[in-house]
């Protein structure tokens, strides 16, 4: 029995030895850095569990990956790359359509110190989660392979590989969606301030419904997750809506009311300004009827001295009409008498 499970060991260690040998890398380390996925980004993923910066891919979208290769070959010749692959965990490789066997992409060899390089594109449509399950990460290896030739007889080699990370992310349309909203309400919620009452309602129940969101999609219920985001998606755009219909109706109230007050300071000014000219019109008149009066006075007083005037030459003519009937009879008493016959 012990020298069973020595041997069980032992093979154990062999297979373990055989496999790590065969993933050594060649002594020319071509591929340059890490090789890049270029898609849609996410800052986090609460199901699972990330809360950095990471790429996922929509299954029925294209998925993008870019390998730089050198040609760090000795002594210098030319780099035939003959493929240039990617094989996800779900067990397909995907190749670049820059190089093939019958067609390699020559790298040109290192001359007067310079080291050539090439980045390749490799692109192929995400399968459907029957394939690539969407409720975990998978892993991916790249390969490259080189020929000796570019025709005739040729020889395949492995040239460079590289053992990807489990970090290759795949969303079913519902958790794409799912997350997409739930990034739009969070962009919104921090900032969107409501100050009006009705905005303030609608913002808190899109709070609720966003962490209705959020526990559907750590549970895993992408389509219910949708479902919630997108409700507090809408309410958020009500509450914005409301909010901005009243700041405007709060503007024109403003500027109404300016120009009442405006409008009421002018108001006044014109009355009392009416008022001054309706007090001075007044004096006008009062000093018009005054001059009229004083001309009255001046016309009676011009009156009374003709009377007085017609008075005293009536009396002067009584006088002096009295005086003569006088002098008349003194001088019929002193008028010589005729003689006598």
């Amino acid at each position: 029995m012990r020298k069973r499970i020595l041997h069980s060991m032992w093979l154990s260690f062999l297979l373990t030895t055989l496999v790590t040998v065969s993933w050594i890398t060649p002594a020319q380390a071509s591929i340059v850095g890490t090789p890049t996925w270029i898609g849609p980004k996410y800052d986090k993923d609460d199901f699972f569990g990330l809360t950095t910066t990471f790429i996922a891919f929509t299954t029925g979208t294209d998925a993008t990956l870019r390998v730089t290769v050198s040609n760090d070959l000795s002594p210098a010749k030319p780099l035939n790359i003959s493929a240039v692959k990617v094989l996800l965990d779900w067990g397909i490789n995907y190749s670049s359509t820059e190089a093939s066997l019958s067609s390699p992409h020559v790298i040109p060899k290192t001359s007067a110190g310079i080291t050539y390089y090439y980045t390749f594109t490799i692109v192929f449509t995400v399968p459907a989660t029957t394939v690539a399950s969407n409720l975990f990460r998978h892993y991916w290896w790249v390969y490259v392979e080189a020929v000796n030739a570019t025709t005739g007889a040729q020889a395949v080699t492995l040239h460079d590989k590289y053992i990807g990370s489990q970090d290759f992310t795949v969303y079913s349309a519902d958790q794409a969606t799912a997350q997409s909203t739930r990034r739009e309400c969070d962009r919104l919620n921090t900032t969107f301030t409501a100050t009006y009452w009705e905005a303030k309602i609608l913002l808190r129940n899109a709070g609720v419904h966003k962490l209705m969101g959020d526990d559907s999609y750590k549970n895993g219920d992408f389509a219910g997750a949708k479902t919630q985001y997108e409700t507090a998606l809408d309410l958020l755009n009500d509450a914005i809506t409301a909010e901005e219909t009243y700041q405007t109706t709060v503007q024109d109230n403003s500027v109404k009311l300016a120009e009442a007050s405006i409008n009421n300071m002018t108001a006044w000014a014109n009355y009392w300004n009416s008022l001054g000219n309706a007090t001075k019109m007044e004096a006008e008149a009062t000093q018009m009827e005054a001059n009229a009066s004083m001309k009255i006075a001046d016309a009676q007083w011009a009156f009374a001295q003709a009377a007085s005037l017609q008075a005293t030459a009536l009396n002067l003519f009584g006088v002096g009409f009295i005086l003569f009937g006088v002098a008349t009879i003194i001088w019929a008493f002193k008028r010589p008498k005729p003689p006598t016959p």
